[in-house]
């Protein structure tokens, strides 16, 4: 009876987690309907402390604050809703170096990604090849061998090799590439200027 009642309470609380999910997803139309403009959504941004603290001459950087807040905004939104990023009292001077410094940090970040993407794809290749040898091998060594311990450690070092590529196509490879397009969304985003900037 116990498990009965245990069973519709877990269906009750899965009905719930179903309930709010489609809150946020109404929570998204929502915010593409009223920030909507020339069919982008406009993500307000107040550039104060603009810099990095310790970024100076050349090597200037924007406030994490500002990619932290932005993306905090957009994480209802699904990537092909475009953005315009509308930056407040920013000095006409600042704006083309602004605009830069905030491409410039996704450019990074997607270069990362496929940096990461090369390496789990030569990770994957490296370990489906030994999987198989040593499957291959334990099945060369299972037939013609009766040591039943060498061939149980071939089995568990092959099972381990295809496993684990198999892990990275399945997972790491499109977590990847989700990243990249989730980044993509502020890289292809339009940075606009309010007029009134305040000095």
């Amino acid at each position: 009876m116990d498990y009965i009642i245990s069973r519709k309470e877990r269906r009750r609380e899965l009905r719930n987690a179903v309930k709010e999910a489609k809150k946020i997803q109404n929570k998204a139309k929502q915010i593409i309907e009223e920030r909507s403009i020339d069919g982008r959504v406009e993500i307000p941004v107040k550039a104060e402390n603009l810099y990095n603290s310790l970024s100076m001459g050349d090597f200037k950087q924007l406030n994490s604050f500002i990619f932290s807040y932005v993306e905090d905004c957009a994480n209802l939104l699904p990537p092909p809703v475009p953005l315009r990023i509308v930056m407040h009292n920013v000095k006409e001077e600042e704006r083309d170096g602004v605009e830069e410094l905030f491409k410039l940090h996704y450019r990074l970040k997607i270069q990362d990604l496929l940096w990461d993407q090369k390496v789990t794809c030569v990770k994957a290749v490296s370990l489906f090849v030994l999987g198989a040898i040593f499957i291959l091998a334990y099945f060369y060594f299972a037939l013609y061998r009766d040591d039943t311990l060498f061939t149980e450690i071939l089995s568990v070092i092959g099972s381990f090799g295809l496993s684990g590529a198999i892990t990275c196509l399945l997972t790491d490879i499109p977590t990847l590439q989700n990243s990249m397009i989730e980044y993509s969304q502020f890289l292809t985003a339009e940075i606009a200027f309010d007029e009134k900037t305040e000095e």
